[in-house]
């Protein structure tokens, strides 16, 4: 049996903090795991220099539950992640996604394809909020496609 569904995603916000330190070229993707707080840091000048500030890196740090309230905190967690001090780490700015993670649903499944109104439905939102969801989910869907024409051309 297929799932068939006629609601939306519920969907999870992420917030960011962009910052900007001391040129570092660590291109470690940073997680502490004393605060959690961020999902992770990146130096993003690593991989693109000419993004930075002159002279500087410029990080990403997101966050799930993060606020604008928690920017002292994440400061201090970016401070502690690139050896630091906290007077170094520089906000630039920051920015607020409000679509972005599909919340994982209790009719969620890891197992079957799905379908809908005769459409063959994919996404990270069907298995788990992720790339990799998203890519199994395609899977599934492709799979399933195949074996429905197999059966109708036989």
């Amino acid at each position: 049996m297929l799932f068939r569904s006629t609601t939306s995603p519920k969907w999870r916000r992420q917030f960011c903090w962009w910052w900007s330190l001391p040129s570092n070229s660590d291109a470690t993707l940073k997680i502490d795991l004393d605060d959690r707080l961020l999902t992770s840091t990146l130096n993003l000048s690593a991989a693109a220099p000419e993004r930075s500030p002159q002279g500087r890196s410029l990080l990403a740090s997101p966050s799930l539950v993060g606020t604008p309230a928690d920017t002292v905190r994440a400061r201090e967690s970016v401070a502690r992640s690139y050896n630091v001090m906290t007077s170094e780490v520089d906000l630039l700015t920051t920015t607020e996604v409000h679509h972005a993670l599909p919340a994982l649903l209790p009719q969620a499944t890891t197992s079957r394809a799905h379908t809908w109104n005769g459409i063959y439905m994919a996404g990270d939102y069907l298995t788990t909020p992720s790339i990799q969801g998203a890519l199994v989910s395609g899977r599934r869907a492709a799979m399933l496609l195949m074996a429905d024409l197999n059966r109708a051309t036989h």
